[in-house]
């Protein structure tokens, strides 16, 4: 025990309280995971065979491995299949339950909500890239950041399908005519890149144009290359703070940057409308708010709730994470499965025509 006289008093004394305070959380939490494990009956979940049962090494590679190989979804069923479909296992040392159980999603998304959450999990890793939002944040800033959302997604708000029509025209356009078989994903990502865009921003990307825009080409680069780093760190867990890469922080700068253009444009427009107020011009409901046909920008109405540049960079871009890729997915499986059910698509198709004229919200 020589070597501690090498340390200073002062080290010693925080190295103690630190340990002393990591048992007694370590304890603690123990505890109350025991009491709720009686108070509901739990039994212990089925453990994954870890080749690496102290840090789960082998799962997280073989995760790396599955994802560089575009099959990751594949291997969770594979191992749901085969393990049950709730289990616990180790990544990188934190213990974690798996579960795909319908009762279990339940509580946790809905039924007991409250009680779970994602920010141990989400915050640190994507903080640098997508800042503090409904994504990765609990508790009270999760609801302040849904309050700030939330009135904007009101069907009158985003009932406007006319506004999209040009996007959806150019789409059409781009489809062979000849009937031969064509990949329908990058076509679909162009159409909800343009029509995302349009609602976030007021302003199409034109990525479906004939020539795209440099600066929306560099800004997509940039976003999803800064996407991808992000999810590296997410799989890392607590040792995100080991991810490296220069190309990834230039990413995050340019996507900041793009999006920060945006945004001091919704600034600006809240300045005009509040000038515009002031002025006696009329009330913020007279000045634009109720016109016909008017073209809804959700950066806009977020603007007119809050001034705070980073915070309304944060909620946009959690927003177009999510909405461009799961509208992509969703449209995506749609067809995927209707072109292999021709007698559904003969009823989908049949009900339009019987409907007749343009599309509407509520169909």
């Amino acid at each position: 025990m020589g070597y501690l006289h090498t340390f200073s008093p002062q080290i010693l004394v925080i190295l103690a309280i630190y340990y002393t305070l990591t048992t007694l959380t370590t304890f603690q939490t123990r505890k109350h995971r025991q009491s709720l494990k009686t108070q509901h009956n739990c039994l212990p979940p089925p453990k994954y065979p870890h080749k690496d049962p102290i840090l789960g090494t082998d799962l997280f590679r073989a995760n790396i491995q599955a994802a560089k190989e575009s099959r990751l979804l594949t291997t969770w069923l594979q191992r749901f299949q085969q393990h049950g479909a709730t289990f616990s296992a180790n990544f990188l040392g934190a213990p974690a339950i798996c579960t795909v159980d319908p009762r279990n999603l339940q509580t946790i998304l809905s039924t007991n909500f409250h009680d779970f959450g994602v920010q141990p999990l989400r915050r640190d890793a994507t903080l640098p890239f997508l800042g503090e939002s409904v994504f990765t944040m609990d508790g009270v800033f999760w609801e302040l950041s849904r309050a700030l959302l939330r009135p904007t997604f009101g069907r009158a708000n985003v009932a406007n399908l006319e506004a999209f029509e040009g996007a959806f025209l150019r789409f059409l356009d781009l489809l062979p005519r000849g009937g031969e078989t064509v990949d329908l994903k990058p076509l679909l990502c162009k159409l909800f890149i343009d029509t995302s865009t349009l609602f976030l921003f007021g302003e199409s990307m034109g990525v479906l144009d004939e020539e795209t825009p440099t600066a929306s080409q560099e800004f997509l680069d940039a976003f999803h290359y800064a996407q991808q780093g992000t999810g590296r760190r997410l799989q890392l867990g607590k040792l995100a703070f080991l991810y490296r890469d220069r190309k990834w922080r230039e990413s995050v700068k340019v996507a900041h940057a793009f999006a920060d253009c945006y945004v001091d444009k919704a600034i600006e427009y809240r300045r005009s409308r509040l000038a515009a107020k002031d002025a006696k011009v009329g009330d913020m409901d007279e000045v634009g708010d109720d016109e016909p046909g008017k073209r809804y920008v959700l950066l806009h109405e977020m603007a007119m709730q809050t001034d705070k540049r980073e915070n309304l960079r944060n909620q946009i871009m959690h927003v177009f994470l999510a909405g461009h890729e799961s509208s992509v997915i969703s449209i995506g499986n749609a067809m995927f499965q209707l072109s292999r059910h021709p007698l559904r698509w003969e009823r989908l198709t049949a009900g339009r025509s019987v409907g007749g004229g343009r599309g509407a919200f509520d169909c």
